[in-house]
């Protein structure tokens, strides 16, 4: 009996591994990198720009103002269905929302008021592409981070209001800071 309930183990981790040896070794494009991210572009008078950068092997979608169906961008799933994805680098009204960083002591720090449309579209962003979208100054403010969400294309399609949500930050005391190098730059007209 133990003979082949060793047997049976064996052929059960036999089994996992060749199957794990099949998937990918990793779903980020740049190892060096997260999966999704935010990353400083530079600014104006009013506003910053931040990218969101698809570092992963899935498509994303996104919340903006308005729809991105149908663009000049066709891609196709891994389960063979097509669809339209925003075109690499657009420059998009993005939804994103506003908190107070619990790194900084913030209790004198006030939220500056952000009105969201009371309506909305999206679009998908596919695998190594990104999005500029602009942020108010005064909502990257030492002692606050924006944040925006979006689901990964297993989330399922169409409303997914029943679905887990998935966040990436973006800290205003990291502009200017010594321990990011982030440096403020004026965009270029």
């Amino acid at each position: 009996m133990k003979t082949v309930l060793f047997i049976l183990m064996l052929f059960a981790t036999e089994t996992t591994f060749s199957q794990h040896k099949d998937a990918p070794m990793s779903e980020k494009i740049d190892p060096n990198k997260p999966t999704i991210y935010l990353e400083y572009v530079c600014q104006d008078e009013k506003n910053i720009k931040l990218r969101l950068e698809n570092n992963s092997i899935w498509y994303i979608t996104i919340w903006t103002v308005k729809s991105y169906f149908p663009t000049s961008k066709p891609f196709t799933l891994r389960n063979g269905a097509k669809g339209y994805a925003i075109p690499n680098d657009e420059k998009v009204d993005m939804f994103y929302y506003v908190e107070k960083d619990k790194l900084w002591d913030n209790k004198k720090i006030k939220i500056p008021k952000k009105e969201l449309p009371r309506e909305g579209g999206g679009g998908e962003v596919i695998s190594q592409d990104s999005v500029i979208f602009p942020v108010e100054i005064s909502h990257l403010q030492k002692g606050l981070k924006v944040y925006v969400e979006f689901s990964y294309e297993w989330d399922g399609q169409g409303d997914i209001s029943n679905e887990p949500s998935h966040r990436v930050y973006f800290r205003g005391g990291d502009i200017g800071s010594a321990n990011t190098g982030i440096e403020p730059t004026l965009c270029k007209k």
